[in-house]
């Protein structure tokens, strides 16, 4: 039986991590202070490798990526430090992690680093981008002449469709025949890359929303034609949503998303910001596409795998008990999301101005949906739905959860810092129709449990 072998290449990056820890040398507990250490980390291909190594060995799949002694060769801080990551502890149930209180990136290029490999036998070339560059990229141009992976997924970082790198890759992998075969290439990028660009997404409104602006304004910024065109375009939004589009063909892009939340959810709701994410997810999405080819699965494997990093942050190493990435945790019993809905957006409705909801277009009409919610309870007529949850207040028509959304951002942003001048928000509509429960729910979601004072008049 054929052993699929997976071969990892592209940019490592030297990641300092900052830590306190509690000088235990000193042997009066009294005396003891809390101080401040740091470790190299290696990021990029150096966190990729470990991680699809670790997953590999229950998914039964070879992971072929640079030697770890390679990868020490280039430990001069001074020369490719990429990242200053401040961590802090946060001591959950089972033992103690560490999150990102601040994290400051350094502008300096990558060294590319590849495995030495053989010109057949590869089913999957897996290529991690430089956000500021490779100090020099000829070998890894020299993979690509010399590769041949039945697919290449590329992790994209921002400026987007852009060098040489791109330039190479982007016709996707050489076949046997010395042909290229754009519809066997994979391009993974995070929506915020896009925002960058100048492609206006909103964020945290409503998955419809979200899906509307991909599909209005992909094509904006004509530099990224190269990208827009790429037979499988993977767009994260956050641990929250995905977004496959299919620039060489008819087919509908696909949304994956998580009913229950909207972009930048998931996130808030475990240790906030967390490094390597979409590293996380490009070896989930490997490990599926390692297998069988099969897009889903790789998908709801990649979200589940980055999903673990941010609920677990950064843990003790077994080598020298500094904060590092938990591979060993995140690879263990990995199995698909399947908390993740699935639709197909409809482009050429949405192209010629119509707007509706995943309701509408998956459950139909709004009486019958009514009468099921009132049989069976709404978590289960609602189940692929997009809901949202506001205090004891719980929606899903679109309008709502979109209005309810703008207003709650606007309330956060206003609390960010004190204010001299009150906040005026007007809420119109007939006696009796909700609007007060409705405003007390929202601001009360909105302040998070800070202390909410009251006050109420009746003009009536």
């Amino acid at each position: 039986m054929h052993t699929k072998l997976a071969v990892i290449a592209g940019a490592v990056t030297n990641d300092w991590f900052t830590f306190p820890f509690t000088n235990t040398k000193i042997s009066a507990p009294s005396s003891r202070k809390i101080e401040t250490n740091i470790a190299l980390r290696k990021g990029g291909v150096g966190f990729l490798t470990k991680l699809m190594d670790h997953i590999a060995q229950a998914h039964e799949y070879q992971v072929l990526g640079p030697s770890l002694e390679r990868l020490k060769r280039h430990n001069d801080p001074g020369m490719d430090i990429h990242s200053i990551v401040d961590l802090i502890p946060d001591p959950p149930p089972n033992g103690l992690s560490y999150r990102i209180e601040r994290s400051r990136l350094i502008p300096n290029r990558s060294y590319w680093q590849s495995p030495d490999i053989a010109e057949s036998g590869i089913d999957l070339l897996v290529l991690a981008d430089a956000a500021n560059g490779f100090r020099d990229i000829k070998n890894g141009l020299d993979l690509l002449q010399k590769a041949r992976p039945r697919y290449i997924i590329y992790q994209m970082a921002n400026p987007l469709g852009t060098g040489d790198l791109w330039d190479s890759v982007r016709h996707g992998p050489l076949t046997d025949g010395r042909k290229h075969d754009p519809h066997r290439l994979v391009v993974v990028i995070n929506a915020d890359s896009l925002r960058a660009e100048g492609i206006e997404l909103s964020r945290g409104l409503s998955w419809e929303k979200a899906a509307e602006d991909f599909v209005r304004r992909l094509g904006f910024n004509g530099r990224l034609d190269t990208l827009v065109t790429c037979a499988n375009l993977i767009v994260r939004f956050g641990c929250d949503g995905v977004i496959h589009h299919r620039g060489r063909d008819a087919t509908a892009p696909t949304l994956f998303f998580d009913p229950e939340r909207v972009e930048g959810d998931f996130k808030q709701s475990t240790l906030g910001h967390a490094k390597g994410l979409t590293t996380a997810f490009v070896a989930g999405l490997a490990t599926g596409l390692a297998n069988d080819g099969d897009f889903e699965t790789g998908i709801r494997l990649g979200f589940a795998a980055a999903r673990r990093l941010a609920e677990i942050g950064f843990v003790p190493s077994n080598e020298d008990e500094a904060p590092d990435y938990p591979v060993e945790m995140i690879a263990q019993d990995l199995v698909p999301d399947q908390r993740l809905a699935v639709i197909h957006i409809p482009s050429a409705q949405i192209n010629a101005g119509s707007s509706r909801s995943i309701l509408e277009q998956t459950m139909g009409d709004p009486a019958e949906i009514a009468r099921h919610i009132v049989q069976t309870g709404p978590s289960t007529a609602l189940t692929g739905v997009p809901i949202a949850r506001f205090g004891r207040l719980t929606t899903a028509d679109r309008r709502e959860i979109e209005s309810f959304r703008a207003i709650t951002n606007l309330l956060e942003e206003y609390l960010v810092a004190p204010q001299v001048r009150p906040l005026c928000i007007g809420i119109f509509g007939p006696r009796g129709s909700g609007k007060g429960y409705a405003a007390r729910q929202v601001a009360e979601a909105a302040v998070k449990g800070t202390r909410l004072r009251k006050l109420e008049f009746d003009f009536s």
